[in-house]
């Protein structure tokens, strides 16, 4: 009865459909997904050279193993990501978990047995209200039973926004950013550290470098875009 009262319209093209997602099955074919085998193993930049990383990682390896982005940060995808970043469109947290599900799986990550996320400042997620990635990694979490979703990092210091930044600055401004809250949880484990959207790595790289200091087995990457 409650579908006839408020059917299921997609987000994009605000068409009633029946199944129970945010976008129906033509829409959601407009989000251009990461191509695995034509990108860098490491940062899922397109590929510049004759092996499977890009010439930015084999200059610069990033601190962590292995990484996989759901879709490219454009177009619809970029649309659906803002609106859940920004707006809190809390509906599309399924779908979105679902997406770097199936990223999860193709890439074939290890099977992690800590899910952590990166962390906002406590000042900027009052401000906000919510941080994009806590939610994502906790609802991709239920994917992954057997792993523990916990906060193992906590950010020292406020910031400008990293999408302002440049690359070189993004890189100076995270040195020391981040620092471990759960170091008992880290040694040996197998880590999978969860963000929005991969753009340069600086904020990523810092923290994995912030949990190398104790010693995992691997960490590996996943966010929902690669911008």
């Amino acid at each position: 009865m409650l579908k006839y009262i408020y059917p299921d319209i997609c987000f994009a093209c605000k068409k009633q459909y029946s199944k129970d997602k945010p976008l129906c099955s033509a829409c959601t074919q407009r989000i251009t997904p990461i191509e695995l085998k034509h990108t860098c193993t490491l940062c899922h930049a397109q590929l510049d050279t004759a092996t499977q990383l890009c010439s930015s990682c084999l200059q610069h390896p990033p601190a962590w193993q292995q990484s996989s982005s759901a879709f490219e940060f454009q177009g619809l995808g970029r649309e659906l990501l803002l609106r859940f970043k920004y707006s809190r469109h809390l509906y599309l947290l399924p779908f979105l978990s679902q997406q770097i599900e199936i990223s999860f799986q193709e890439a074939q990550l290890p099977e992690p047995d800590i899910i952590t996320y990166v962390p906002m400042h406590p000042f900027k997620k009052l401000y906000r209200g919510w941080n994009q990635s806590e939610l994502i990694a906790r609802e991709f979490a239920k994917y992954h039973p057997q792993a523990e979703c916990l906060s193992l990092l906590k950010r020292n210091h406020l910031g400008k926004a990293q999408a302002s930044k440049a690359r070189r600055e993004r890189l100076k401004s995270v040195k020391d950013l981040f620092s471990i809250k759960k170091r008992d949880k880290i040694k040996d484990r197998s880590i999978l550290l969860i963000d929005d959207i991969l753009t340069t790595g600086a904020t990523l790289d810092a923290c994995c470098k912030a949990l190398q200091k104790e010693m995992p087995k691997e960490i590996s990457i996943l966010t929902i875009a690669r911008g």
